[in-house]
């Protein structure tokens, strides 16, 4: 009876962490996160556009040069890609004028920790865009829309994915996990190792009775 309540237990820990390995499904890049959430915002500036005329000549000002900027222009572009916007000059057929800035675009991670003895360990993801923008006429200070946005995304990635989810070049993208506590690094580990061990002799002590 022993030997087969101690014969469960250890089919048991060895499964619960198999489990969990057994899931091949990629998470999204943060690229992709970041690409969804800015687009989700850009939503109401295609909205404006369309109102006060997709015909119209309009001119996108975003600030000073940071990575934030770049990635919301490389968004920006297509997205608007059959709409009439102008990236550099400012034309005198311009009509109206778009400018966004303000960007807070973030990626944070939580301590690594496991779901199970035996199984991966997973960090909590959070990803969070934040920007403004108003919409004059060309020529007058009259604000035809003015408004700020903010929306975050929240999952769980598996550690070894890690590296696959950061493959980006732009910083705000990439962000280093938190060290975990000695408990995670060096208590948990050797609880389980010494664990395991003793399972293993007591198995085999029974057995040999």
């Amino acid at each position: 009876m022993r030997l087969a309540i101690i014969t469960l237990l250890i089919l048991f820990f060895f499964k619960s962490g198999a489990a969990q390995q057994n899931i091949t499904e990629l998470p999204k890049t943060n690229f992709a996160v970041f690409a969804e959430l800015l687009n989700d915002g850009l939503g109401p500036v295609d909205d404006k556009v369309t109102i006060l005329g997709p015909d119209k000549i309009y001119k996108i000002d975003a600030g000073k040069e940071c990575s934030e900027k770049k990635f919301f222009l490389n968004v920006f572009k297509q997205r608007f890609a059959n709409r009439r916007f102008v990236y550099e000059k400012e034309t005198d057929s311009t009509n109206y004028i778009v400018f966004a800035g303000d960007f807070d675009f973030k990626t944070v991670y939580s301590k690594p920790a496991g779901k199970s003895l035996l199984g991966d360990e997973y960090t909590e993801r959070n990803i969070s865009v934040s920007f403004s923008y108003s919409i004059f006429k060309a020529g007058s200070s009259e604000i035809e829309s003015n408004r700020k946005f903010s929306k975050s995304f929240k999952d769980e990635v598996n550690i070894k994915d890690y590296d696959y989810v950061q493959n980006s070049d732009f910083d705000f993208m990439n962000s280093k996990l938190p060290e975990k506590s000695f408990f995670g690094k060096i208590f948990l580990p050797a609880v389980i190792v010494i664990t395991s061990a003793a399972a293993i002799v007591l198995f085999f002590t029974i057995r040999s009775k």
